[in-house]
């Protein structure tokens, strides 16, 4: 029998001789190769719920520079980042103080995650914010960069309601974190919650969680279940490596056409948030059944199917193992990833008169800017829906209300979905288009009336513009 004091002890040639075996259990258990590094108040919250949901094989690792709100967290390792930066009082919503914060603690976080069993490091955190917006690229650095982990983001980007100020810090954080990470998944919150209205918000906040949990679940059960046709670290590291945006989804089917079934679950997951699976140019496709409903030959056509959607040139990993809990269901879990998206850091900006930069310039950037913000909040005719549609003052002069393409914007397109940067775009060609009739015939009701106000202000010295709200 032996006593507390050995439980640590690594066996030795003289206690085996000895009759003195040590209690070996977790000596010869695998390593725990995926660590979850939760980063700000988000970050730690959605760690927190994965902590809790009991995720095996996996570790996790809690940074804040706010450590009243560390403290609350049930995570074992946890780390105060740049405490004489913020003095573990938060970075009071400024990425920047976030990042110097983490430089400070570089040391300290290189440590944490070199700690010879990691190879996969996920970072989760809420962009938009303070710690979590400007951490999270200096983590990912420290991981993929120096000490050639391989660097998985899953980050949330905000609600509408939260306005496009926040909504633009958060997407320039994304860009800014994706050059930096192996692989990233955007997961928007106001998909996720579009999904549940009938829920409180505390559960779709959870729910919103649960996708880090099945997504690094996803890939725990990739490389620690042995399958028939296996995949392990490495092909997990081959398709997501170096993979930009990316997609770990998981879906289930049962009864007939089960494993499409499963299929379209998996490839309409929230968390595609855009992102087509069939544009990869890697996948991964693994999926699980029991020996009892183990799949026929003539249920694989689905498998052909996707393979036949996918272009030509990817790469694909194929695999399958069983799992008899399933019973009659399937559950098929795909990697994908090196989708191409053209949104980059140029463009966002700053809303402000002080750029330096000529209105067509402006004009340009806020077409990028909207595109940005397409690829991840839904549009109607071009115009982002809920709070980012508010009208703003376009100033005419008065020989550009004789251009034909300008009173067609004014006269067909209702004020909220007018562009200011296609107007630009007309002022910049300096070619304007006049018809043999006069153009203000044309002009609607309302804009001939504030013409004819105007002209019959004798205090206006500004008589050659007009003011119209776009």
């Amino acid at each position: 029998m032996m006593n507390s004091e050995n439980d640590n002890k690594i066996n030795s040639v003289e206690d085996i001789i000895n009759g003195d075996l040590l209690n070996v259990e977790g000596l010869i258990g695998p390593k725990r190769v995926i660590k979850v590094v939760g980063i700000g108040g988000g970050g730690g919250n959605a760690l927190n719920h994965m902590f809790q949901e009991g995720v095996d094989n996996v570790s996790y690792l809690a940074l804040n520079t706010d450590a009243q709100d560390l403290q609350k967290l049930q995570i074992p390792d946890k780390l105060v980042l740049g405490p004489n930066t913020t003095k573990g009082l938060g970075a009071g919503d400024d990425p920047e103080v976030a990042r110097k914060a983490a430089e400070e603690s570089a040391n300290d976080i290189r440590e944490l995650l070199d700690d010879g069993e990691t190879e996969i490091v996920f970072i989760t955190a809420g962009m938009g914010g303070g710690t979590g917006t400007g951490a999270s690229p200096v983590v990912a650095r420290i991981a993929k960069s120096e000490l050639k982990l391989l660097t998985v983001g899953i980050v949330t980007i905000p609600f509408l309601r939260e306005g496009e100020r926040k909504i633009l810090k958060a997407l320039k954080a994304v860009e800014r974190l994706r050059q930096e990470v192996d692989a990233i998944l955007i997961i928007n919150n106001e998909k996720i919650l579009e999904l549940y209205p009938k829920e409180t918000f505390s559960q779709a906040l959870f729910l919103a969680d649960q996708t880090l949990v099945n997504a690094t679940r996803s890939v725990s059960n990739l490389i620690y279940t042995q399958g028939e046709i296996n995949v392990d670290t490495n092909d997990v590291c081959k398709t997501l490596r170096d993979g930009g945006v990316a997609v770990i989804s998981t879906g289930e089917g049962e009864g007939e056409d089960r494993l499409k079934v499963a299929i379209e679950s998996a490839v309409h997951s929230p968390l595609l948030n855009g992102n087509d699976v069939y544009r990869a140019s890697r996948l991964l496709v693994y999926f699980y059944m029991s020996r009892e409903n183990e799949l026929k030959v003539q249920e694989m056509a689905p498998l052909d199917a996707l393979s036949a959607s996918m272009d030509r040139s990817f790469e694909y990993i194929p695999g399958h193992a069983f799992d008899d809990t399933l019973g009659n269901k399937v559950r098929v879990t795909i990697l994908a990833s090196g989708f191409d998206m053209q949104s980059t850091e140029d463009s966002v900006r700053k809303r402000t008169n002080e750029d330096g930069l000529s209105k067509q310039e402006r004009a340009a950037r806020e077409r990028q800017e909207r595109e940005l913000l397409s690829q991840y909040y839904d549009t109607k005719d071009g115009q982002i829906l809920g709070s980012l549609g508010q009208a703003r003052p376009f100033i005419f002069a008065d020989e550009e209300l004789d251009d034909e393409r300008i009173i067609k914007i004014i006269d067909n397109t209702p004020a909220a979905l007018r562009r200011h940067d296609e107007l630009e775009v007309i002022r910049s060609d300096k070619t304007f288009q006049k018809p043999q009739s006069i153009m203000r015939s044309r002009v609607s009701k309302n804009i001939i009336e504030e013409l004819e106000q105007k002209n019959n202000n004798p205090n206006d010295d500004n008589d050659d513009r007009i003011t119209i709200s776009f």
